[in-house]
């Protein structure tokens, strides 16, 4: 039986190829996993729990970080289903799909949104999150990832006008629909190389005494440190591009 799920145009479907990870991969997001946990079995367990916006620079482990919960907790009936932010006109067909499954837990999730300056289809997605008339079903969280903390892009306030100052306020407060917030920042150079020596030991590899060195001035090649980095670099030395 499927776990994950994408809904698209109205339709549920079984993801395919599903990433196979769990938290004990996730090096260096201990705080990170936590929390999340603390409040996703409230969540399993029928009691409140918070809407969460996981957001961070990219290759941080935003997404994988979902992926791991849904596998770990795929057997107290979590369920994954990824929204497309395009299709939000579907989301109260997907609760009433949704609420009929009573014994199954769902995160709706929402991957990489953000929207732009004049973007009016932000509206609509703080709408949906406040709900109009029809409740979420309370088997179902939301959990998004982002690169804005205010999911907007900011700008710097160059006016005095009431009028543009409420139109930034309203846009700023966005991110506030989520009760839980959770920050992904780059790994300082020791996370960093422990990622990278994760990824030596997954693949069996060892890369002599100076892999330290080459994994950093791999990472400033690409100009950060990320987890998405590390295993850049140790695919790399195993298919003899560096």
């Amino acid at each position: 039986m499927s776990f994950a799920f994408r809904f698209e145009s109205g339709v549920l479907k079984p993801v395919i190829n599903f990433l196979d990870i769990t938290t004990k991969d996730l090096v260096g997001l201990d705080a990170q996993i936590n929390t999340f946990r603390i409040n996703l079995e409230s969540f399993l367990s029928g009691k409140p729990s918070l809407d969460v916006l996981l957001w961070g620079e990219r290759g941080c482990g935003k997404s994988s970080f979902v992926k791991a919960f849904a596998n770990e907790y795929k057997d107290n009936h979590l369920r994954v289903v990824q929204l497309p932010i395009q299709q939000m006109e579907y989301i109260y067909s997907l609760y009433e799909l949704l609420s009929s499954r009573k014994h199954e837990y769902f995160m709706v999730f929402f991957d990489d949104i953000s929207f732009e300056e004049q973007d009016g289809e932000y509206r609509r997605f703080k709408s949906m999150l406040e709900g109009g008339l029809e409740e979420k079903p309370e088997n179902i969280i939301f959990v998004a990832t982002s690169n804005k903390r205010h999911l907007i892009k900011d700008r710097v306030l160059t006016t005095t006008s009431i009028y543009n100052r409420d139109e930034i306020n309203e846009q700023m407060s966005l991110y506030a629909r989520f009760g839980l917030i959770i920050a992904f920042r780059q790994p300082d150079r020791e996370t960093y190389l422990n990622i990278v020596k994760f990824y030596m030991e997954k693949y069996g590899v060892n890369f002599g005494e100076r892999w330290d060195k080459e994994a950093e001035a791999f990472a400033m090649s690409k100009g950060a440190r990320s987890g998405r980095v590390a295993k850049q670099f140790v695919i790399s030395k195993i298919v003899g591009i560096l």
